[in-house]
């Protein structure tokens, strides 16, 4: 059956729009055929290699022909009632890991051309995101990190895998181990946030961007802190490098980042001005939302910062004052919002400075150091 899909798709260019939709009905019959010979009873061999074989075909049918966009999703629910599970992600989480790896009996192409390989990798990783932690297996995250890191590898596969990478954080972040986090954060995000010209490279830098943004949040961060110290300055730096991206995106995603990053792990005295002076900057944005994230992100910094040097505390207050002045006379919701955002960062900066507590007091701010 695979060798024949295989062969359909050699001959498509050769087939009528009618002629494919011919074949996709005949296929999807015998597939439907198949999964009624699966039983709760059957071995978990014969369940694994016919699963594999019909995922595969579906793949091919969707990646190369016209096809129903429920079809795998719907094979997946049948292939899981028939082996006696309750949900498709039930029957993921326990067939998962080795239905990718049968995958290399059926694929007679080199990995990094098989790119529907990861298409299939990343359909079920949707539905059991833990699938890829090396809790469940020990070989898929090296292998897709391979796929994140090297030059070599084509785009389309670089990005599909960092998409992938990305789902699955989001979506399982609670289950991943500080070894999955230092493997993710010291390949996927530090090799793909370095600049490079292109739209190409602007969208595998803005998915790094997310994937950090996700990692960021999660909670054993707050008691693995060595997972952060290890590549904490590097990070910073190669952050702070976007601050100034033409994208707007990119730079919201950025302040963020540098946010959460510092507020894990507080930067260095060395490091710790430029990191704020580099968010006040941002103050200025044409982005208001860019704007606004910035004071948020630079209040949490300067919260964790132990000292600033006096010249670098003096022109952040200053900034800040003058922003929170002229905000004064706009009554947007945006400006309110940045107006808002910017105080509370000046509240932050009255651990540095107490002379900024007439001020507050002006706007009928409350400061929350008392010094």
């Amino acid at each position: 059956l695979l060798q024949h899909v295989k062969l359909m798709i050699q001959e498509k260019p050769r087939l009528s729009i009618k002629q494919q939709e011919v074949w996709c009905t005949s296929l999807n019959r015998t597939i439907s055929t198949m999964i009624d010979g699966i039983s709760i009873d059957s071995m978990v061999d014969y369940i694994l290699d016919l699963s594999t074989t019909i995922l595969l075909c579906i793949q091919f049918q969707q990646k190369h022909l016209s096809f129903e966009d429920t079809l795998f999703f719907d094979c997946l629910q049948k292939l899981a009632i028939a082996t006696g599970f309750e949900s498709s992600s039930a029957f993921v989480e326990r067939y998962g890991v080795a239905l990718v790896n049968k995958v290399f009996v059926h694929v007679d192409l080199p990995l990094d051309q098989a790119s529907w390989y990861f298409f299939l990798l990343d359909e079920l990783a949707k539905i059991a995101p833990i699938m890829i932690s090396t809790k469940k297996n020990d070989n898929i995250l090296p292998m897709l990190i391979y796929h994140t890191s090297k030059n070599e590898i084509a785009y389309e596969i670089h990005m599909s895998v960092m998409a992938l990478l990305l789902n699955a954080v989001q979506k399982s972040r609670a289950q991943y181990c500080a070894v999955d986090i230092e493997i993710i954060l010291t390949s996927a995000v530090l090799t793909n946030l370095h600049w490079s010209p292109g739209k190409k490279m602007l969208a595998l830098r803005k998915t790094a961007l997310a994937l950090l943004n996700c990692i960021l949040e999660f909670p054993m961060l707050s008691t693995h802190c060595a997972v952060l110290s290890r590549s904490s300055h590097k990070l910073c730096n190669l952050i702070s490098a976007h601050l100034n991206d033409s994208d707007a995106t990119c730079r919201q995603l950025t302040t963020t980042c540098i946010g959460k990053l510092c507020t894990h792990h507080p930067p260095a005295e060395e490091d710790a001005g430029c990191i704020c002076l580099g968010l006040v900057e941002l103050l200025n944005d044409a982005n208001s939302s860019v704007q606004t994230l910035a004071c948020s992100s630079l209040a949490s910094t300067l919260r964790v910062i132990e000292s600033l040097k006096t010249n670098d505390v003096t022109q952040i207050a200053e900034i800040l004052m003058l922003h929170i002045d002229a905000a004064d006379d706009d009554a947007s919701s945006s400006t309110t919002s940045f107006k808002s955002a910017a105080i509370d960062a000046l509240r932050a900066l009255s651990k540095h400075d107490n002379s900024v507590l007439t001020f507050l007091e002006k706007h009928q701010a409350a400061p929350i150091y008392k010094l």
